[in-house]
């Protein structure tokens, strides 16, 4: 049966035993035999081959991504080469600057700052327009003073003949008065600097000339009155705190150092603030007290009073009352900014009070529930919200604020 097959795939190989004189059945049986092997052989080629492939392929990718990443690399340490970096773009030149800012003033007939803010930072006394057809003003060697407009763009009117003239004197004079490198600083630089300076005063002219810009420099002084007082609160607090730890015990008292925090000190005004003067009086007459308000929790209370006794600076004891309700803040504690990318030493700090040191019937009656709730819990190894401090070791003034905190809770 195996003889028939075997004739029709291997002819030649049939003849040739034939002509030997095999018999057909084992030369069948033979051929089978090496076929099998073959066949075996094949497979192990196969398989040898295929991992070769997969090899050299593999290798290939390889070489292709290195020299890919290789050249990536030569691009962009070109383009570094190539081009400044955005720093070295912005980097001004502090020579060229002072002396713009100087000539600029100098023009302007205003060259120290004469005129108190809203906060008392003095500022610069900016000339007002001239009225039409009116001469210029002069000084005492009948130089022209000028008087821009600081309603129009830098480029228009009398403000592009100012910027001129700046650039003139800057040329001229700057580089023996400031001793500037000229060649360095050609006029199209020196243009651009008196256009930026022009600009920054323009917009100090009209803050303080305007009734939206009086408006802006007076919540912005509120601000920062608002904010050294609780930057002077937290410094005072942290003198106080080596000495807090020393009397409590440094088992009690971890965790203190961080709640000395600028953002969570509160705000009370030491003038009327919203209140009219007879509802301001009446708070301070009926407590017997100064002109300072101020709420205040145990531990503050005590880092205060110690603090106050460390100094022994008379000028800091001063009695202190919870003013009128209309000057009460109910904003939660701000969130502190920070700069894209920019590292800070307290990165691990919280924004926001743990939940120990908001009061949940403030936060109630206040609508910030979600500032009360959101909050995270103190680290469990601080000790310091459980330490107890007796009334005795606070300032009897204090006394009443802190039994009105702890009855709202």
């Amino acid at each position: 049966a195996a003889v028939d097959p075997l004739r029709q795939a291997f002819p030649g190989a049939y003849a040739m035993a034939m002509q030997a004189g095999f018999p057909p059945h084992l030369v069948a049986t033979v051929v089978q035999i090496a076929l099998r092997e073959l066949e075996s052989h094949l497979v192990g080629l196969r398989s040898e081959l295929r991992d070769e492939f997969n090899g050299l392929v593999s290798e290939k990718l390889e070489s292709v991504q290195v020299r890919f990443r290789n050249e990536m690399k030569e691009l962009v340490a070109a383009s570094k080469v190539s081009e400044p970096s955005a720093q070295t773009k912005t980097r001004r030149d502090a020579t060229l600057t002072s002396t713009v800012h100087t000539y600029t003033l100098q023009l302007l007939g205003c060259s120290q700052k004469t005129v108190p803010g809203p906060s008392g930072r003095m500022y610069y006394d900016l000339p007002a327009p001239l009225p039409e057809g009116a001469e210029p003003r002069r000084v005492a060697d009948n130089s022209v003073l000028w008087n821009p407009d600081w309603s129009l763009n830098v480029d228009m009117g009398v403000n592009a003949q100012f910027i001129q003239a700046v650039c003139d004197v800057v040329l001229q004079n700057g580089p023996k008065s400031h001793h500037f490198d000229a060649e360095l600083a050609p006029r199209s630089k020196v243009e651009e600097y008196v256009t930026v300076y022009f600009r920054s005063l323009r917009h100090q002219y009209q803050g303080r000339n305007t009734e939206e810009g009086l408006a802006k420099l007076q919540k912005k002084a509120e601000h920062d009155t608002a904010l050294q007082r609780k930057k002077r609160k937290a410094d005072l607090m942290r003198r106080a705190v080596d000495t807090f730890k020393i009397l409590y015990g440094e088992a009690q008292t971890i965790g203190v150092e961080a709640l000395c925090l600028t953002n969570w000190q509160s705000l009370e005004h030491s003038d009327l603030g919203a209140a009219t003067e007879a509802d301001w009086n009446l708070f301070r007459d009926k407590a017997a007290a100064g002109k300072t308000g101020v709420e205040l929790n145990r531990i503050y209370a005590k880092l205060r009073a110690m603090t106050r006794d460390d100094n022994g600076d008379s000028s800091v004891i001063r009695p202190q009352f919870r003013g009128p309700p209309v000057n009460n803040k109910h904003d939660a504690p701000g969130q502190k900014k920070r700069r894209k990318g920019k590292m800070t030493a307290r990165r691990s700090a919280p924004e926001h009070p743990y939940q120990e040191c908001i009061s949940k019937r403030w936060a109630e009656r206040t609508g910030n529930e979600q500032v009360h709730s959101a909050a995270p819990g103190a680290p469990e190894e601080w000790t310091i919200f459980t330490l107890a401090i007796p009334d005795g070791d606070l300032l009897a003034e204090d006394l009443g604020w802190v039994a009105d905190a702890e009855d709202d809770d």
